[in-house]
């Protein structure tokens, strides 16, 4: 049964995939071959049918630096995609990454596209061995390298917009994917500022200064339930269906406009590219109406005691619950402390509730303490301190200390994204913020201390 699909706006040049051949493929993955540990034979086997399906249908394969280490390439190598032929050991790996090989050979079996390459590391699993010897290659200039990892589930989405990414690139991206792809705020902030942490097989091509981007799936609670686990043996129709167009966009697109030694912070929010003038206007148009209140200072001390005290209650709280509640461990939650270490002290189910608590605490304790203060001028001098670290960061906080000038409580806008459910576990699942820490996020809330109605206040 095949699945006609059209790649995004290039109608003359559809391709038409097989979604039932690529389930056959992870099947045949997970199924027959099992575990794929680097340099393992089962490895070695999947490779074998790589150059099977590729060699006679036209592909020039080449190896770098390791056996089994191959990149297929059909023209000019103008355009990488790239997936992980290992697995963790104990782990079948359909997921991670039988989804994203099954994805490239169905891509190069139907793609019209020409001068791309499709490459299928090995070791990814043991610090990106394989596309590291491959990024290495002085005969390779792509102007783009696709990494795919953790696709045949969740939603769609990337990472890996790192500091290369500028204005102009990501609006070509944004031409190519339209909104089929989704980029939460946080990742774009995180690649931005910690490129270093990115982690596919991207990441050896965008530290050689190219343009990569790193495809991903994500689930309703932000991580995959079954990662490095033998669990990992599903993956979602609907999920390869939504992949295979955009990559065939991504192959079919025009040049990419060439990367930045550093760009600026351009912004990517619900498929929308924020210029970066207008993250740095925004942010200091925050600040600045803010800071418009500088004569209210002596009232400061104040507001952070009042605004302290509550977020150490509201700390305590959700503590008190991530690690003493009545919850279980979930199956993520096993997983996580299989792969990061983390106790599994039931946190994982105690998260929203530790939130809901947490936040009635705090708004009790704001009522009986009393607010005190300007809460715009509290909210700027937070922006300024994030400023510091980048206008990303900073410009959810300083449009928050806009909305304070309406109401103080309209500060906690930025504060309400980071104490969502999915996004404190995936923070958690990744070692980020670990959940003994997730009450700590209302510190950021203390501008809401502040005043509904500035008075006169003496110091």
């Amino acid at each position: 049964m095949f699945l006609p699909l059209l790649a995004l706006g290039l109608a003359a040049q559809a391709s038409t995939f097989d979604i039932d051949r690529v389930e056959a493929d992870v099947r045949w993955m997970v199924e027959a071959i099992g575990p794929r540990v680097a340099g393992s034979p089962e490895e070695a086997a999947v490779a074998a049918e790589v150059r099977a399906r590729l060699g006679p249908a036209g592909w020039v394969l080449t190896e770098h630096g390791l056996p089994h280490n191959i990149l297929a390439c059909r023209g000019d190598a103008k355009r990488i995609f790239l997936a992980h032929i290992d697995s963790v050991p104990g782990s079948p790996g359909a997921v991670d990454n039988a989804a994203g090989v099954a994805a490239l050979l169905e891509l190069a079996r139907a793609t019209t596209a020409q001068d791309i390459c499709v490459g299928f590391p090995v070791a990814e699993e043991v610090g990106f061995v394989g596309s590291t010897h491959m990024s290495r290659s002085a005969s390779l200039q792509p102007d783009l390298v696709v990494a795919l990892d953790l696709v045949g589930h969740g939603e769609l989405s990337m990472t890996g917009l790192g500091p290369r990414w500028g204005d102009e690139s990501l609006r070509w991206l944004r031409a190519q994917i339209g909104g089929r792809v989704h980029s939460p705020w946080a990742y774009r902030v995180v690649s931005h500022l910690l490129p270093h942490m990115e982690r596919s097989d991207h990441s050896p091509f965008s530290a050689r200064g190219l343009l990569a981007l790193h495809l991903v799936g994500r689930d309703d609670d932000g991580v995959f339930g079954h990662y490095h686990q033998p669990t990992d043996t599903q993956v979602e129709r609907e999920a390869l269906a939504a992949l295979l167009p955009v990559l065939d966009a991504l192959a079919h697109a025009p040049p990419a406009p060439p990367p930045e030694s550093s760009a600026p912070p351009t912004g990517w929010l619900w498929g929308q590219v924020i210029p970066a003038w207008m993250v740095w206007g925004l942010s200091l148009l925050g600040i600045g109406s803010g800071l418009v209140d500088v004569r209210r200072w002596r009232s400061l001390p104040a507001l952070l005691w009042r605004g302290g005290l509550a977020a150490g209650a509201a700390w305590l709280a959700t503590l008190g619950m991530v690690q003493f509640g009545p919850f279980g461990p979930s199956e993520a939650e096993r997983t996580a402390q299989v792969v990061m270490g983390m106790p599994a002290t039931g946190w994982w189910a105690a998260a929203p509730w530790a939130t809901g608590i947490s936040a009635i605490l705090w708004l009790f304790l704001r009522r009986r303490l009393g607010t005190r203060g300007s809460a715009p001028l509290m909210g700027a001098l937070l922006g300024l301190a994030l400023l510091r670290i980048s206008p990303l960061l900073a410009l959810p906080f300083a449009l928050g200390t806009l909305a304070s000038r309406i109401h103080p409580l309209l500060a906690l806008l930025p504060v309400t994204y980071l104490l969502r459910t999915d996004v404190q576990r995936e923070l958690a699942f990744h070692g980020l913020l670990p959940p003994t820490i997730f009450g700590l996020c209302w510190l950021l809330a203390i501008p809401a201390f502040g005043r509904y109605e500035p008075k006169p206040e003496s110091p």
